[in-house]
């Protein structure tokens, strides 16, 4: 099969509040891609880079994974299997061996939940069971049970089943049931919704239409269906995010009819505020909804997809201010799922995403950078010692720098981890981070970035 790269020039996009941050630059992989199921970001062959992880049905193309170079190319696809009609896909460290493997659910009767080794290079293993589920549409990873093992959440559409499987690190599963008469069981999200410091399960049915939560007791006991909506809802996706940062993820969902992605924000005591409304009728939200800091201005913004459109809502001065909603592009169709990276290996998040009609991977660039005169201001001012580092990093600017109002790290959802005010010595621990990479910015007594740099935990 012919595999190229075509990169097009930036087209221009429409003009919004702040200076222009985003531009399109058309990545064109492959034709193979069509029927697309999912996208995943990870580091597959541990150089620190984020690469990509493809599942489709397209034949002789099912899943694979793109190595990214680095300044804005794909490699060509290496091939992790070629069969099993994938449904959905997750990546994580399933052995405990310090990479990434991957995990995928297989139907159209097959109906298995499988994993593929990696051998911290790159190359997989065929596929290995890790158990039979019907038609296992939604896969996560999590940690569910306390010990050191990610384990697997699955929604099964036609069995009504939620189901996890207990990672015995030992090559070994166990199938534990959740809930066998869930109908029409759309999606599922883990997140810790009472704030007990376990993760519990939210999850959307149709059937009858209801937003739920199952409580994890510990001692591998997760039960207790409480109810958050029963509205008349047709959801089909769930996503987590602290949206208002007060320390509880909240919930956030995808509505059909009218096409609405709709706010639950949690108390933290296992509760949820009614819904709000954050977007309404913009040619069908397909429920693609990425934190990310769009407009350079250090706090989160929130970037979505509609049919043929793109759109970010802007955060106007604190979590719980979401304001205006910005169309900054109309160029594309319908977006299946996107992820944020350093795609070009510039020091600022980039969104790569998936469009399900082409069946071609497609790219944003962050600009916001570029743009401006940051970086230059401060070149040879900031020292990052040790980057690399297991523990965590010193961070000194040189200089008396007045200027100087807040220093955060992000990890790569673009959730804030750390954060301390203005200083020029600061010790950042991280030995409780989980490997990988993560965002420092530094901003000024105005609130604006003027400085990124990038810090991979070990």
């Amino acid at each position: 099969m012919k595999t190229f790269i075509l990169l097009i020039p930036f087209v221009a996009l429409t003009t919004f509040m702040h200076a222009q941050i985003i531009a399109g630059t058309h990545v064109e992989l492959t034709d193979a891609h069509n029927d697309a199921k999912d996208l995943k970001a990870a580091d597959i062959d541990g150089d620190g880079i984020l690469d990509l992880v493809v599942a489709s049905k397209e034949a002789n193309s099912h899943l694979v994974w793109y190595k990214v170079i680095g300044n804005g190319t794909l490699s060509p696809p290496n091939i992790i299997d070629t069969g099993g009609h994938p449904l959905d896909l997750d990546v994580g460290d399933l052995d405990n061996d310090g990479d990434m493997d991957v995990v995928i659910g297989q139907g159209f009767t097959i109906d298995k939940v499988v994993w593929y080794e990696n051998d911290g290079n790159g190359n997989f293993s065929s596929s290995q069971t890790i158990g039979t589920v019907s038609y296992p549409h939604a896969i996560s990873l999590a940690h569910m049970n306390g010990d050191d093992d990610l384990d697997i959440v699955v929604s099964s559409l036609s069995d009504d089943e939620i189901v996890w499987f207990d990672n015995t690190n030992a090559f070994l599963f166990t199938k534990r049931v959740i809930e066998d008469e869930f109908h029409d069981n759309m999606a599922h999200v883990t997140i810790d919704v009472d704030n007990d410091g376990d993760l519990d399960i939210a999850t959307i049915t149709n059937t009858p239409s209801t937003v739920s939560w199952f409580k994890n007791f510990g001692n591998d006991n997760i039960n207790t269906e409480t109810v958050i909506d029963d509205n008349d809802l047709t959801m089909t996706r769930i996503l987590a995010h602290d949206v208002n940062e007060d320390g509880y993820d909240d919930l956030i969902i995808k509505k059909n009819t009218p096409s609405e992605l709709i706010l639950y924000r949690n108390n933290g005591n296992g509760s949820f505020q009614d819904y709000e409304i954050l977007t309404s009728d913009i040619n069908g939200t397909t429920g693609i909804f990425l934190p990310l800091d769009m407009d350079g201005d250090g706090d989160l913004d929130f970037f979505i997809s509609a049919v043929i459109d793109f759109y970010w809502i802007e955060n106007v001065g604190g979590t719980d201010n979401l304001g205006t909603i910005h169309e900054f592009s109309d160029a594309f169709s319908v977006a299946l799922e996107a992820v944020a990276l350093d795609f070009d290996s510039d020091n600022d998040l980039d969104i790569v995403y998936m469009n399900t009609n082409s069946g071609e991977l497609n790219w944003f660039e962050n600009i916001a950078m570029s743009s401006s005169n940051e970086n230059h201001l401060w070149d040879g001012q900031v020292s990052i010692s040790p980057n690399p580092s297991q523990d965590g990093f010193d961070i000194e600017i040189q200089g008396n720098r007045s200027d100087i109002g807040n220093i955060r790290v992000l990890d790569i959802s673009g959730k804030t981890i750390f954060e301390a005010n203005s200083e020029t010595n600061i010790r950042i621990p991280s030995e409780n981070w989980s490997s990988g990479i993560y965002y420092l910015s530094i901003l000024n007594t105005d609130g604006m970035v003027i400085y990124r740099d990038k810090l991979m935990k070990l």
